[in-house]
């Protein structure tokens, strides 16, 4: 019996090492949006190994003044962002507020309403945007002047709900601890 627990161990040390490993994969990375320049309707941004697209700016196009991406003030008040892997939303750095402006964003998995400004976490961060998901931003003014303008954002590329280790990992595992218990049966039976 202390065989079998020994090697149940080691397959469960396996395991956790490799689920571990996987996770040291985690980025955190940041979205500059201080090297823009001008209008536009689209335009994508990559940091790490994520590549965001944003579209679909209403009532205008997207500005870029101040050193940032301006929301609100008259300008863009809502806007779409999708992702081409799976990334966690965490923070923001707004690097002019004018006014009063909150906002929502809404997709798949994500509803994080009532954010702020003024500060520099998203309401309920992480935020898991999934691969191909469109997410909405919506501002929400009391003033056609109210905005700010987002200088980055801050996201993990490598979010922690990929380091699941693969199904072919874990089937291995399985089979060194059945292959285990198998021998410790055998030796068993001898006795």
């Amino acid at each position: 019996m202390g065989e079998v627990k020994h090697s149940l161990s080691i397959a469960g040390a396996t395991f956790a090492i490799l689920t571990l490993s996987s996770a040291a994969n985690a980025a955190t990375v940041v979205i500059d949006f201080t090297d823009n320049t001008g209008s536009v309707s689209t335009f994508q941004e990559t940091a790490g190994t994520a590549t965001a697209t944003f579209s679909n700016p209403s009532p205008v196009n997207f500005d870029f003044l101040v050193g940032g991406l301006v929301f609100g003030d008259g300008r863009t008040t809502s806007f779409d962002v999708s992702f081409d892997q799976d990334v966690e939303l965490l923070s923001y750095i707004s690097v002019l507020d004018f006014g009063t402006i909150n906002f929502d964003i809404t997709g798949p998995g994500v509803s994080s309403l009532g954010n702020i400004q003024t500060s520099s976490d998203f309401v309920g961060q992480p935020l898991l945007f999934q691969a191909g998901e469109t997410y909405t931003f919506i501002g929400n003014t009391t003033n056609n002047a109210d905005g700010t303008v987002f200088g980055s954002w801050t996201i993990n590329d490598a979010p922690v709900s990929q380091s699941v280790p693969e199904p072919s990992s874990i089937l291995g595992l399985l089979s060194l601890g059945g292959l285990a218990i198998k021998k410790v049966s055998k030796s068993s039976n001898k006795k």
